[in-house]
């Protein structure tokens, strides 16, 4: 069997990796930005109320409130459109803020109890912080645009070699790179500033477009896979790993029947099992890139 090398399939999947961080990194941007303007409308509110009523009310502690409200809901709806990974990553660092924590950090501004200024402090801080993102959230922000940085570098490096290979008269594997790089590169980078844009929705049926996309970028690093196979001569990609899986499902029933123990033979029914499951999406591939003819 030909080898399936790292390299073959590391770089043609960068542009949907990059394009997934680019999107939720995008929304993330713009939920602060949501969060920063609700926050700076409360606070105007804040200022309007007070000097027309010229006191600290159940009105004005409604303000804070509100604003703390609007901030969970704001992150609510930004989480609904996150990819899956992006969402987990959300919901572990970037929680709920309950009222009833809040008034504990911060004051509670329905406290009648305590003077006006008192109250007006605490109003004013829950407001602030109702802009603000957790400092965990804010790192991964910032990880996550280095990362795209360098997800562009190593785009721009492939184009790079590719064109280095043309030069050297490697016509057909360089080609493929500087496509594949160019691809990668608007992927990433395009992502982002469409959703940035609002030409990239995933909310509702935009998951639909969203996940078409994904799907599209995956078959083009599948193209470009078993682009580099035909340039080398290799058999289809396909058709390998349907080899594989039947070599696989061979050694797993072996295994399982002939095994010397218990956990050998548990080894071998996994592996038996895997490999089927596996082969049910190989086959239908390998008999299409075979025209049907598969040896």
């Amino acid at each position: 069997m030909d080898k399936v090398t790292m390299r073959d399939v590391g770089l043609n999947f960068e542009g949907v990796s990059g394009a997934c961080q680019s999107l939720d990194i995008a929304l993330r941007d713009i939920y602060k930005s949501q969060a920063i303007k609700m926050s700076g409308d409360a606070s105007a509110d804040l200022a309007e109320l007070l000097h027309i009523i010229k006191a600290v009310d159940r009105e004005s502690a409604e303000v804070a409130y509100q604003a703390s409200k609007a901030r969970n809901l704001i992150r609510a709806i930004t989480q609904s459109k996150l990819t899956i990974v992006g969402k987990t990553m959300s919901h572990w660092l970037e929680k709920d803020r309950y009222w009833i924590d809040i008034i504990e950090r911060y004051g509670n501004p329905f406290d009648f109890s305590k003077t006006p200024e008192y109250r007006l402090k605490s109003i004013n801080k829950i407001i602030e912080k109702s802009g603000d993102s957790s400092p965990k959230m804010n790192g991964l922000q910032l990880c996550g645009k280095a990362l795209i940085v360098i997800n562009v570098a190593v785009s721009s490096w492939q184009i790079g070699t590719g064109i280095d290979k043309i030069r050297s008269g490697d016509t057909g594997m360089g080609a493929v790179d500087v496509a594949e790089g160019s691809v990668n590169t608007i992927l990433t980078i395009g992502t982002m500033i469409a959703t940035k844009k609002g030409y990239i929705t995933t909310a509702g049926g935009g998951w639909a477009s969203t996940g078409a996309g994904l799907v599209a970028m995956a078959a083009l690093g599948w193209a470009a896979v078993e682009a580099r196979r035909a340039v080398r001569g290799q058999t289809p990609l396909g058709l390998e790993a349907h080899r594989m899986h039947q070599h696989n499902i061979h050694k797993g029933w072996q295994q399982m029947i002939y095994g010397k123990d218990f956990l050998t033979r548990l080894q071998g029914r996994s592996r038996f099992e895997i490999s089927i499951a596996a082969d049910m999406i190989a086959w239908p591939i390998a008999w299409l890139q075979t025209a049907g003819q598969m040896k």
